[in-house]
């Protein structure tokens, strides 16, 4: 056997065992539909001196400038997200302006609680 064809065989070889190895994985993997690579951001807004529930809170959702109010139970929901850092600015009439930077990590949801200061004339 010459230099060119026990590099064939040994290239043959080395593709073999790759797909080996890969298909092994892929079937140790039980779920692979279930393995999610978007995240969610979910949260519920407080009042912060009567820790209620605030509807209506105006949530802006960066760097994607999506935007939502929350529903009558305070809850808000961003799902179907790319994993990076977002920023989430909330804002309501009568209340001051909040915000928080969340970083999102691949296939956990994230839930978060925010209050808001009313404003004081």
């Amino acid at each position: 056997m010459n230099y060119s064809q026990s590099s064939s065989s040994l290239s043959t070889f080395l593709s073999f065992v790759s797909l080996s190895l890969i298909l092994f994985f892929a079937s140790s993997c039980k779920d692979l539909e279930d393995v999610s690579f978007y995240t969610s951001i979910s949260g519920t807004v407080y009042d912060a001196s009567t820790a209620e529930v605030l509807n209506g809170v105006n949530v802006t959702l960066s760097p994607l400038s999506d935007s939502q109010l929350t529903k009558e139970n305070g809850s808000f929901i961003f799902e179907n997200l790319d994993v990076q850092q977002y920023t989430l600015i909330f804002q309501k009439t009568g209340y001051k302006p909040n915000r928080k930077n969340v970083t999102t990590i691949v296939g956990e949801d994230t839930y978060i609680e925010i209050l808001l200061e009313k404003i004081e004339y």
